[in-house]
């Protein structure tokens, strides 16, 4: 799917990192393609102003910066993640609160994201603002007995 084909405005009308951000979220991995990195760094901080990760009653919708490829882990896009990885991307970058491409990927219950990020290097034992791993993340058992045997 891309980003035109839902009946979002034609390129020349909506800024590049708005068409960006949106096609990080579709998983069109073409628009990505088009511009990373013709346009922007693979390693790419761009501003949100919405919550990545959803907001709760007390906390409401976040602001800050991201990059893309937390931006594509976080919405589970594999295709785009294949996609920066193979232009780049720091697999060991991390967002606000130190959770890297892998804990997002855990969160997201995605074994394939998973598997991706490992064999691009991710490591199991990096852990977040709160000393958490990737691992802690995994809400299902069976991602945790995937990743289990790369924590020794």
């Amino acid at each position: 799917m891309s980003i035109v084909s839902i009946g979002i405005k034609p390129k020349n009308i909506i800024p590049a990192e708005q068409r960006l951000t949106t096609a990080l979220s579709l998983d069109d991995v073409d628009t990505v393609l088009e511009l990373v990195p013709s346009q922007f760094s693979v390693d790419h901080d761009f501003s949100f102003d919405t919550d990545l990760y959803g907001s709760d009653a007390h906390s409401g919708p976040k602001t800050g910066t991201s990059n893309l490829l937390i931006t594509a882990c976080s919405s589970g896009s594999i295709d785009v993640v294949k996609a920066l990885l193979k232009l780049g991307a720091n697999v060991h970058c991390a967002d606000h609160s130190g959770k890297t491409p892998l804990m997002l990927a855990a969160i997201k219950n995605s074994i394939e994201l998973c598997k991706v990020l490992i064999e691009a290097g991710a490591r199991i034992g990096d852990k977040d603002h709160k000393g958490r791993t990737a691992c802690d993340w995994a809400p299902k058992q069976d991602l945790k007995d995937y990743l289990d045997p790369y924590t020794s």
